[in-house]
């Protein structure tokens, strides 16, 4: 984490010698952008930023809660950093995040004795005086106004980030909540069922600032990003958005994630196909593609809209990478339908997929419906997804031996060791796969050509070409 931060006295409590803090972040990028946005609050405010928490005054830990296996995952992380302060190596932990929304601060109390604080998904503006109070030992007043949360957030508070991520990309959230009815989602419960989007100069100006700090690549992130703008501007404004960050000089690329795909219009893939920094590459998680399956879990297409959808993102953004995330094992789903599912990504080859096991999830429609699918059986139908997405990747790498291709560097590839790494325009970071390169004098952020020599599991192996113009990504 970075360890040299700009120093402020706070405006609302006496200034006190700055404390040394950790941060442990865990889930999606959006989780991240929170820890960035903390980390940020706690160094304005003259905290000293650690990389280790047993160096730390305070170990605050971003949880998430969307699937159980995550929640286990965060209160595991919660345990360890209460076993330390009960060793005495670190001085107070605070809880923030989607876990303390999806489970609530009076059940962790109970389960997890010991936190000092808690903070829902808020602003994070007070956060800075949450740690203080925690370090000079807690006043109760102030505790619990912390621990009640604070005001929704508004549209600058992504703003003055302490960066997570290689200077190579970072991601821009332009908008929060999801007014999608999923009946396998949590995610409006933590977020919020309304979408609130950034407006668009908001947006422009943070990514303005990204790029003036070295970042070189934006990825686009929120929980619907093609609903964004429908609150402000009455109607999907995602092409305006990215028509505006044509005006950002600093920054070369920008990836699209977590597109809905009923939201997808004309103007929408005009901008995606003829927009010089927007990236021929976007994740639309379908989810299914059986019809009755689609319409259980409340999905607003059905498997004749997304092979034309498809289809048409084909035809008119040639070269197009396509990715995409499963559920497999959703209530009621038959081995015909199961099968139906297999016909369709066979036919689609998407170039990038996640398959997932259905979680039951609390509190959300599909927790309560019949005809549950065993575990045995789901895990199977997972691993035949992934092998047949295997297959097609390892097939698309062969024919890209040979080829000379567009590669943004992140840095020194540490599994395996001895290589630089970087991605195409087709691999998103921390998701997709890699271009691993044997050698050559470059930096994080750079974008340099290479020749592809071999593949390595999932991943392309090839070395640096110098003097190379390419005619494309």
């Amino acid at each position: 984490m970075p360890s040299r931060t700009k120093r402020a006295a706070s405006k609302e409590l006496p200034a006190l010698e700055p404390g040394k803090v950790a941060l442990i972040s865990l889930g999606c990028p959006k989780n991240l952008i929170d820890s960035e946005v903390i980390l940020g609050r706690l160094a304005t405010d003259g905290f000293l930023v650690c990389r280790e928490t047993q160096d730390a005054d305070a170990v605050v830990i971003n949880t998430c809660g969307f699937l159980d296996a995550a929640r286990e995952e965060s209160k595991g992380v919660i345990r360890e950093a209460l076993d330390l302060k009960k060793r005495g190596r670190v001085g107070a932990v605070i809880v923030a995040g989607c876990l303390v929304d999806r489970v609530g601060q009076s059940s962790l109390q109970d389960e997890l004795p010991g936190v000092d604080a808690y903070l829902p998904i808020t602003d994070y503006s007070t956060v800075h005086q949450a740690v203080r109070q925690v370090l000079r030992g807690g006043d109760p007043a102030m505790a619990e106004k912390y621990r009640g949360g604070a005001p929704v957030r508004g549209p600058e508070t992504d703003f003055d980030r302490l960066l997570l991520t290689p200077p190579s990309y970072s991601y821009l959230r332009i908008a929060e909540g999801c007014s999608n009815k999923c009946t396998f989602c949590a995610i409006p419960a933590i977020r919020g069922k309304i979408v609130q989007s950034k407006p668009i100069e908001t947006l422009v100006e943070e990514a303005h600032r990204l790029g003036r700090s070295g970042v070189r690549e934006l990825i686009i992130v929120g929980e619907d990003t093609t609903a964004y703008g429908r609150d402000l501007y009455g109607r999907t404004s995602l092409d305006r958005l990215l028509k505006a960050m044509r005006r950002v000089e600093d920054i070369d690329w920008i990836r699209l994630l977590y597109t809905y795909p009923s939201f997808y219009n004309d103007a929408l893939i005009d901008e995606i196909a003829s927009n010089p920094k927007v990236l021929p590459y976007v994740d639309m998680p379908i989810q299914h593609a059986n019809d009755r399956v689609l319409k259980a879990m409340k999905r607003g297409n059905r498997q004749e809209e997304l092979r034309g959808l498809l289809g048409k993102l084909r035809e008119r953004v040639p070269g197009i990478a396509l990715r995409t995330t499963m559920i497999v094992g959703f209530p009621g789903e038959t081995d015909a339908e199961f099968e139906d599912l297999m016909q369709f990504l066979e036919w689609a080859r998407f170039d990038r997929l996640g398959a997932f096991v259905f979680s039951p999830e609390p509190g959300t429609p599909a927790f309560d419906l019949p005809d549950r699918v065993p575990d045995d059986v789901a895990a199977e139908r997972q691993q035949r997804v992934m092998e047949l997405q295997r297959q097609i990747i390892e097939e698309d790498n062969a024919e890209r031996i040979g080829d000379v291709m567009a590669v943004m560097i992140d840095g020194l590839s540490y599994e395996p060791e001895g290589y630089i790494e970087g991605r195409s325009y087709r691999d998103c970071p921390e998701i997709d796969c890699r271009v691993l390169i044997r050698d050559g004098n470059v930096a994080a952020g750079d974008v340099v050509n290479v020749e592809i020599e071999e593949s390595l599991g999932f991943d392309l192996v090839g070395s640096l070409v110098e003097d190379t113009e390419l005619d494309a990504l």
